[in-house]
């Protein structure tokens, strides 16, 4: 099945007939975004989760709010590291990967088997990289890298983080363009700016 069929099927209309289009509300962590199916006069949907995970909801669950997020948030009280860099640094990677279509190793749905499969920070000047781009999220193709020389300033995007000079290497650009355009714009412009470069580099590839 191509992709963009995929992304049809979890942003399917209702059917004629349905009084309610549930598409778009939002409640908690999950969000509506398409019809799944009906069995006799009862309906379900496929819901998008901020951790990126989706699933299918009866829509009985989605009145009054009765499912808020796919389980993502019993879990973090589980693993104790809810607040912690790494998890929110997970959970951006996870929200990243449904918006771009970019792989993720189905294993790292459980923030635990991420945990292991990456480790703790070494240290304050270590950031998450992928080696190649277009491998997307898996084991072997995400770790930790040590900034060389002093770090500057660091810039986050997208779960990912690195100083002025390494952002202006991996999106190919002067470090004197990436300086400029940091001085001249609000920092969502400049995550934007590098987000724009990433996509262009990954298209290009394809």
């Amino acid at each position: 099945m191509r992709l963009e069929n995929v992304q049809h099927v979890y942003c399917q209309p209702p059917p004629a007939g349905l009084r309610r289009d549930m598409r778009g509300e939002r409640c908690g962590k999950r969000v509506v975004t398409g019809f799944a199916y009906r069995n006799g006069l009862a309906s379900s949907w496929w819901c998008l989760c901020e951790c990126g995970r989706r699933w299918i909801v009866a829509q009985s669950s989605l009145y009054g709010g009765k499912t808020k997020s796919c389980g993502c948030t019993s879990a973090a009280k589980t693993h104790g590291q809810s607040h912690s860099r790494l998890y929110h640094r997970w959970v951006t990677l996870r929200q990243k990967a449904v918006k771009e279509n970019v792989p993720v190793a189905d294993a790292w749905s459980d923030f635990q088997v991420f945990h292991r499969d990456v480790g703790d920070r070494p240290t304050e000047q270590h950031v998450l990289a992928r080696k190649v781009l277009a491998d997307g999220y898996c084991p072997g193709n995400l770790s930790w890298i040590l900034h060389p020389g002093r770090p500057g300033v660091i810039v986050e995007v997208d779960g990912e983080s690195a100083n002025l000079r390494q952002w202006a290497r991996r999106i190919g650009v002067s470090r004197q363009c990436m300086h400029q355009v940091y001085h001249s714009r609000s920092l969502p412009m400049v995550k934007r700016y590098i987000r724009e470069h990433l996509k262009g580099q990954v298209d290009g590839k394809r």
